[in-house]
């Protein structure tokens, strides 16, 4: 079962900062979204780890945009997902 959760983003700051925490109630995992290290935190006791990106990670992305433009597959997502995120985005981003 999952725990209750609750979300905070940022998207107007002075300061630059590129970390994801993701808060239990044993601990944390804190890592960033362009980085290679995340530190896993369980008890206040922390131990930092590196992973490593795939080398192509957005190439099947980028091939499904590619093959949907040239028209030889439908496309990955219907036009009325993309409205509907963009409206919620604005809403948001009035806040």
């Amino acid at each position: 079962m999952l725990a209750d959760l609750a979300e905070t983003w940022c998207y107007d700051t002075c300061e630059t900062v590129d970390r994801v925490e993701i808060i239990g109630d044993k601990g944390k995992l804190t890592f960033p979204v362009f980085g290679c290290e995340f530190v896993l935190t369980v008890d206040g006791q922390a131990q930092t780890m590196d992973f490593i990106h795939p080398t192509f990670i957005q190439e099947p992305m980028i091939h499904s945009v590619i093959d949907m433009l040239l028209g030889e597959c439908e496309a990955l997502c219907p036009i009325e997902t993309a409205l509907r995120t963009a409206r919620v985005m604005e809403k948001i981003c009035r806040k």
